[in-house]
């Protein structure tokens, strides 16, 4: 996506989103203390489930790249007649001499 088109969407999304916030930073008003405290149980089970799903996560990528015969680390190219190296670099810049 081109820079330009980001940068509208994303001040697109952000002016409903914060005006929802300020709105009901207002409503809400003196009886912020009471929200707080209202929301400690529901964030804390949240935060629990997301962390679970972290570890799910973790676990399936294990098991998959186990599955292909992967390890863990950098990819490797498919094939080492296909390795280019990177531009602005040869071989002898890296100390090879051949």
């Amino acid at each position: 996506m081109p820079p330009v088109r980001f940068g509208i969407y994303t001040v697109l999304g952000c002016i409903p989103w914060t005006a929802a916030l300020a709105w009901t930073g207002h409503l809400v008003g003196k009886n912020w203390g009471n929200v707080v405290s209202a929301l400690h149980g529901p964030s804390y089970a949240l935060a629990g489930l997301i962390g679970l799903l972290v570890i799910f996560a973790v676990i399936v990528l294990v098991r998959r790249r186990r599955e292909r015969g992967e390890r863990p680390g950098p990819r490797k190219p498919a094939d080492p007649g296909e390795h280019r190296e990177p531009a602005g670099t040869t071989s002898t810049a890296r100390g090879h001499g051949d």
